[in-house]
C-alpha cells in the first residue's frame, strides 16, 4: 500500500456515553459532522480539518496548523493565524514545533502584542528580569483589563506592583479591579463604608462578585442580581435559597422552567415534589418543549440527578433514542429496555446508526469492524455519510487485501462524487512508492492522472506526490517519452515562475 510517506516523502460504556454527546452536536445541523480524525491519512485529516476550519469550526485549528506546516503551506498558515487571532482563539494553537521560522516568530509577536497572559506565565515564572519587561509592558498597554490579569499572576511574587496595577485600573473604572481593591488580597486601608462605596461602583459596573456581596448585606440589590445570566442566577439560587423571599424564589424557578435551564427545572422540579399531580405535568410539558439533550448534558449534584433521572424517563417512555440510551448506560439492561446497541440498531434512526458506527470506530483498540458490519448495512441503503466513513475505514483497517472487490466497487461508486480517499484507492492498487522501479510507465501515467485530479479538487498535498514521481522520473527515466513530457512542463514551469517547478530545476 502507498503509506502517508507518499505525501511526505519529499520533506462499550464509553462508546454510548461520547455517542450521546457527539450526536448531541450533530442534531443541531442538518447535516451529519463525519469525525476527521478517521480519516485513512494524516493528509486527508488535515484537508477535513480545513473544511471544518473554513465553516467558522476552529476546534482542530492546531491540528490543521501542524498539518498545513508539515506540508510546507506556509502562506496558508499565516492566513489561518491571523483568522485565529481575529477571533480571540490564538491559545488553540498549542504545538508550535511543526510551524516554520517565520510563522513561529509571527506567532510569537502576536502573542506579545496581545498580551496573552498565558503565554506572560509561562514567561516569568522563574525570570524576575522578564516579570519586570512584562509589568512594563502592561503598563505602557493602557489596557486596563490586563493590568488585572497581570496582577493576579504576580500577587505572591510581588505584591507590591500587582497593587499598583489594582490601583491604577480601579481609578480607571474596571469593575473586577475596584471589586478586588475591597478585598484582603488587595485591600488599601479601607473603612467599611469606602468599602461600601467601592462595592456599589463595582457592581452598578456589572461586577458580579460585588454584587453578591452586597446582596449578602443588603436584600434590595435582588433586583440587580434578576439582571443575571441563568447559570449564574442558578449558582445564585443554590447558594442563597434559604434568604430568599417567597416570591422572589418563585419568580427565580418559574424563570428557570421558561428558559429552559437544565439545572434550573431541577430545581424547580425539587421544590414541588410532594405535589405528584403538578410534578408530573411539569415533567410532560418539559419533554414536549425541550430536546433531551439538554438534560443528558447537564452536569448535576447528587442530590439532584433524581430529577434529572425523572425528565429522562418520561423522554424514553416517548421512545426517546438519547434518553433511553442514556438510562440503559446509567442503570443496565432494564425488564423494558433492550441492551443499547441494540436499542440504537433497532429503533434508531439512519443518522442515529451512523453516528454510533462512527464513536465505535474511533475506539482505537477494538470496535473498527463492528462499525465496519453497520455501515455496510447503511451504504447498502445509499446513505452518504456511511459511504464516504466507510471508504476511510476499508484504507485504514487495510480491508482491501482481504476483500478487494468491495472496496473497488465503493472506490467506482465515490469516484463520481468526487471522493479524495476513492480517488486515492487508485493509487494504492498499484503498490508501494518505496518501489518505483517496479512501475511501469502506465502506472506512473495513472498516479499523476489521479494526483492532478485530486490537486483540482483543491487537495494541495497531491502535489507532493506528483514531486515524488517527477524527481524519480527525471533522476532514473532519461530519454523515456514520460522524462521528455515531464522536463518540458518543467522547463514551461520555470519560465512561468512556478515555484512547484522549481524544485526540479537541479535534475535537468
Amino acid at each position: 500500500m502507498i503509506k502517508n510517506n507518499i505525501f511526505h516523502s519529499s520533506f462499550k460504556k464509553v462508546v454510548i456515553t461520547t455517542f450521546l454527546i457527539t450526536s448531541s452536536v450533530s442534531a443541531s445541523t442538518n447535516d451529519v459532522k463525519i469525525d476527521c480524525n478517521l480519516k485513512s491519512e494524516s493528509v486527508f485529516k488535515t484537508f477535513c480539518y480545513e473544511k471544518e476550519f473554513k465553516k467558522g469550526n476552529y476546534e482542530n485549528a492546531d491540528n490543521l496548523i501542524s498539518g498545513l506546516s508539515r506540508n510546507r503551506e506556509d502562506a496558508k498558515v499565516k492566513k489561518y493565524i491571523d483568522i485565529l487571532n481575529k477571533n480571540n482563539k490564538l491559545n488553540l494553537i498549542k504545538y508550535e514545533y511543526s510551524l516554520s521560522r517565520k510563522n513561529h516568530e509571527y506567532l510569537k509577536e502576536l502573542r506579545v502584542k496581545n498580551l496573552d497572559i498565558e503565554d506572560i506565565e509561562r514567561n516569568i515564572k522563574y525570570n524576575k528580569d522578564k516579570r519586570d519587561l512584562w509589568y512594563n509592558r502592561i503598563i505602557n498597554s493602557k489596557k486596563y483589563s490586563k493590568y488585572v490579569e497581570f496582577a493576579e499572576i504576580i500577587n505572591k511574587t510581588d505584591p507590591q506592583k500587582a497593587k499598583e496595577l489594582i490601583k491604577i485600573a480601579s481609578k480607571h473604572n474596571n469593575a473586577k479591579a475596584i471589586y478586588l481593591s475591597t478585598t484582603n488580597k488587595y485591600a488599601l486601608y479601607l473603612d467599611e463604608k469606602q468599602k461600601k462605596e467601592l462595592l456599589e461602583k463595582a457592581a452598578k459596573l456589572k461586577n458580579k462578585e460585588a454584587l453578591l456581596e452586597l446582596f449578602k448585606k443588603d436584600y434590595k440589590w435582588i433586583s440587580s442580581i434578576k439582571k443575571l445570566k441563568d447559570d449564574d442566577l442558578v449558582e445564585f439560587f443554590l447558594n442563597n435559597e434559604k434568604d430568599l423571599k417567597y416570591n422572589d424564589k418563585k419568580y427565580f424557578l418559574n424563570r428557570f422552567v421558561k428558559d429552559g435551564n437544565a439545572k434550573g427545572i431541577y430545581l424547580k422540579l425539587k421544590s414541588i415534589e410532594m405535589h405528584e399531580y403538578g410534578y408530573n405535568e411539569l415533567i410532560s410539558n418539559i419533554t414536549k418543549k425541550f430536546s433531551s439533550t439538554r438534560f443528558i448534558n447537564s452536569k448535576v449534584r447528587y442530590n439532584l440527578s433524581k430529577y434529572k433521572d425523572d425528565i429522562l424517563k418520561e423522554y424514553a417512555k416517548n421512545n426517546d433514542i438519547k434518553a433511553t440510551l442514556y438510562l440503559s448506560t446509567k442503570y443496565g439492561k432494564t425488564k423494558n429496555l433492550l441492551k443499547p446497541e441494540e436499542y440504537i440498531l433497532e429503533k434508531g434512526s439512519k443518522k442515529d446508526i451512523f453516528l454510533f458506527a462512527q464513536q465505535l470506530a474511533s475506539n482505537r483498540y477494538q470496535g473498527s469492524n463492528e462499525s465496519i458490519k453497520i455501515l455496510e448495512k447503511l451504504a447498502k441503503q445509499n446513505y452518504a455519510p456511511a459511504e464516504e466513513l466507510l471508504m476511510s475505514l476499508y484504507l485504514k483497517e487495510k480491508i482491501y487485501k482481504k476483500y478487494p472487490k468491495k472496496v473497488e466497487a465503493l472506490s467506482n461508486k465515490l469516484i463520481k462524487k468526487d471522493n479524495l480517499e476513492a480517488l486515492y484507492y487508485k493509487i494504492v492498487k498499484i503498490g508501494n512508492p518505496n518501489n518505483l522501479d517496479k512501475l511501469t510507465t502506465a502506472q506512473f501515467k495513472e498516479v499523476l492522472k489521479v494526483a492532478n485530479k485530486m490537486q483540482s479538487l483543491g487537495f494541495v498535498a497531491a502535489r507532493n506526490i506528483k514531486k515524488t514521481i517527477y524527481s524519480y522520473i527525471l533522476k532514473n527515466k532519461k530519454g523515456s517519452t514520460l522524462y521528455n513530457d515531464i522536463k518540458k512542463e518543467v522547463q514551461e514551469g520555470i519560465k512561468n515562475n512556478d515555484s512547484f517547478f522549481k524544485h526540479f530545476k537541479y535534475l535537468l
